[in-house]
This record gives C-alpha cells, structure tokens and sequence, in this order.
C-alpha cells in the first residue's frame, strides 16, 4: 500500500493543528517537549489507521493527562513495515517476526541546523523506503526569515541531493513547540502560527516542489 503525498501532508497539517488547538490541556500546557512528542505520535496514530496489516513504529501517547510515552521506535522517528513470522522448530516458542519492508518513513527535526538536517534527512535517503516525510521545524519569528529558510532547504535538495531521490516525497515545514528565547511560539503567536505551516510535495520527475494547500 502507498498513501498519496496529498494524503501525507493533510496528515501532517491536521496533526499540527490539533496539537496546537489542545496545547494548553492537561499535560500539553507549557510542556513543549510533549507538545512535540504528542504531535509526532498523532501522525503515527493516523498512519497506523492507514496501512491496515503492517506494522507502524512510533512512540505513541494513548492520554495527555498522564504524560505517558509508548516506546515503539524503530530506526526512524515513525516507520512502517511489513513482516514476516518466522520458525524455529527446535523450541516450542520458536517464534518470531522480522521486518522485511520500510513501507514508510519519517523523521522529524525541529532544529534548524544543517548538520541536523544532514544527520535526518540522510537516514531517509539510506532507508530504501517506499516512501517517506520530513518534518523541517521554524524558528525564524519573520516571514522573511521563514521564506528565506524553506527557499534555502528546498534549494539545497534540489541542487545537491537530486540524484540521491528516487521517488517523491513530502517535506514539511512547522513552527517548533520549543522555546524561542523565553517562550514557545506556540504560546506568543498564538494568532499566527497555524499559518506558518508549510507544506511541499517534491516532485521527482520534475526535480520540483509543489506547495500543499492547507485545507
């Protein structure tokens, strides 16, 4: 199975959004690390509704009350595979499943650094996945700021790392829940930041993006 990369990001966005709108709840509320672990894991909670019969990887939040994280992981921030049982007839619970396929993957990053971008976005170019998301945080409190850093990363893929894509993709951009100075934009443009969110379907035939229009 593979999802549209429209489909991809509307999760994406979606996700965002509802993290944003339930940001002061329970343990969300001035807590921005789980504020971006509870984003992540509503995008794992959709894709798991998606690929029925594979495996989803993901540190999942089943409450914001208590502040519990599944572990779940697997290489990636989100994957999923499909697998395989496999025997071992000298044991009565010789038994096990294996991986066999990334039939998703993704990674998200809310530090803006090249290096932390070269570490993440690597891992996906190795992965051989069938498909994959990245998740590129803001810090930049201007427009400008913003504009110049997606042209900047847009660019950087499509003038360097061309012939190491071989399928599309999406690469998301989203303001990070993490302080900026002494509070998160989150809490300081609460207004705004839903607008900030910037969403591009790469096209690999054109060595193109095609900006998502957020519904």
């Amino acid at each position: 199975m593979r999802l549209t990369n429209e489909e991809v990001a509307e999760i994406v966005y979606k996700a965002f959004k509802k993290a944003f709108e339930e940001k002061d709840n329970e343990s969300l509320k001035g807590n921005n690390p789980f504020r971006s672990s509870y984003f992540v894991s509503l995008i794992g909670d959709e894709l798991k509704n998606k690929f029925i019969g594979a495996k989803t990887h993901y540190q999942s939040i089943d409450s914001i009350i208590n502040k519990k994280k599944n572990s779940g992981e697997w290489l990636f921030d989100i994957c999923v595979t499909s697998q395989l049982l496999i025997t071992d007839s000298r044991y009565v619970d010789g038994k096990a499943i294996i991986n066999t396929n990334i039939l998703f993957a993704c990674e998200s990053e809310f530090g803006t650094g090249l290096s932390e971008f070269a570490t993440d976005f690597g891992k996906l170019i190795c992965s051989n996945a069938n498909q994959y998301l990245y998740i590129q945080g803001l810090n930049q409190s201007t427009e400008d700021g913003r504009n110049r850093f997606i042209n900047s990363r847009k660019e950087l893929i499509k003038s360097q790392l061309k012939n190491l894509i071989r399928d599309d993709f999406v690469l998301a951009f989203i303001p990070t829940p993490g302080k900026i100075g002494e509070r998160s934009f989150w809490d300081t443009h609460e207004k705004e930041v839903l607008d900030w969110a910037s969403i591009w379907i790469y096209n690999d035939s054109e060595n193109e993006f095609i900006e998502y229009l957020k519904r």
